[in-house]
């Protein structure tokens, strides 16, 4: 049964948790749903990447920042860490890695975005293939909004960390 005032006003681990009897849901539901949409953007997004890999290649060369094999390997390397970002997420698998890494890519984008916009450039942001979307303010605060969501799930999963929950072996 849900629980939608916290068990313990001192402890605020109570907000939208479903019952402590049930060991299946020990997380509150609303930061899963969050991390899981999170996530979603994520998969999309490496979906649309591997899906036009060419045309995420020149959207990286665009940027004017990096050139010839290093834009070569981002091609290669950017949409499979947003794959095993957005799978794990999803799924609730490695919560404070995968957010964390998600961030990261984020603030990289952001300010790969905002120095593109600063320049001038009159280009695609290349976020989801096909959907394309010039660089503009609009574009950059939607990053920077994802990354705030981000940076607020993360810090829920920290506290939400028990260290009771890393097995030692003996």
């Amino acid at each position: 049964m849900f629980v939608f005032i916290p068990t313990d006003w001192r402890n605020t681990r109570g907000w939208f948790q479903m019952s402590d009897s049930s060991p299946v849901y020990k997380r509150g539901v609303l930061s899963r749903l969050f991390e899981s949409c999170f996530g979603l953007t994520f998969l999309l997004s490496s979906i649309s990447h591997i899906n036009n890999q060419f045309q995420f290649f020149y959207d990286i060369l665009n940027y004017k920042i990096v050139s010839g094999n290093f834009a070569i390997a981002t091609t290669l390397l950017v949409p499979t860490i947003e794959f095993i970002v957005g799978v794990g997420l999803v799924l609730g698998i490695a919560r404070i890695g995968n957010l964390v890494s998600g961030c990261f890519l984020l603030l990289i984008f952001g300010i790969v975005q905002v120095s593109a916009y600063v320049r001038g450039l009159s280009i695609d942001c290349g976020c989801f293939g096909n959907f394309r979307s010039e660089i503009s303010f609009k574009s950059i605060a939607f990053v920077f909004t994802l990354l705030i969501i981000g940076l607020v799930c993360s810090t829920v999963a920290i506290r939400e960390f028990n260290r009771e929950d890393i097995r030692v072996f003996s």
